[in-house]
C-alpha cells in the first residue's frame, strides 16, 4: 500500500508547534516558547530543495517532530507539572474551583499528534483541497 504524501515545509511545522503550545498550556504561553522554536528552527537546517518544501507521509511526520522535540530539554519540561505534583490524575468536576494551573502540564504527545494535524490540514487548506495535495 502506497502512503500519502504532503507537502511540508519549516514555517508549517514552527507555526503549528507554536500554536498548539500555546493552545495546550495553562497559561498564556508555555514557558521558554522561544527557545524551543529557535532550537526546533536550528535543528531543522536549511530547506533550500524544492523551494522550502519536503514530501512527508503523516507518520513520517510525526516521528520526524519527535525525533527533534524530544532532543530540546525545554520541551520535555512542559510535559512536568510545575508544582513538582507526580500524580498520574488530577480529578476536576464542573463543580471545582479555583484550580492551580501549576498542577497541570502538557501532553507532549497529543502536542505532536495536533501539530502533524495542523500541519496536513493548513496544507491541504491551501491548496484549495484533499485531491490536489495528496498523491
Amino acid at each position: 500500500m502506497m502512503r500519502k504524501k504532503f507537502l511540508v515545509s519549516k514555517r508549517n511545522i514552527l507555526s503549528e508547534v507554536a500554536k498548539w503550545a500555546v493552545a495546550q498550556s495553562p497559561y498564556h504561553r508555555p514557558d521558554n516558547l522561544e527557545t524551543v522554536l529557535d532550537k526546533l528552527n536550528e535543528s531543522l537546517g536549511e530547506w533550500k530543495d524544492n523551494l522550502g518544501y519536503r514530501e512527508m507521509t503523516y507518520p513520517y511526520i510525526k516521528e520526524y517532530l519527535k525525533t527533534l522535540l524530544y532532543q530540546i530539554p525545554e520541551f520535555m519540561l512542559w510535559n512536568e507539572r510545575k508544582n513538582g505534583n507526580k500524580s498520574k490524575f488530577q480529578f476536576v468536576t464542573r463543580y471545582s474551583k479555583d484550580i492551580d494551573p501549576d498542577n497541570d502540564f502538557i501532553d507532549i504527545d497529543a502536542l505532536i499528534c495536533n501539530v502533524a494535524n495542523g500541519i496536513i490540514s493548513e496544507g491541504t487548506a491551501r491548496l484549495g483541497g484533499e485531491n490536489e495535495l495528496l498523491y
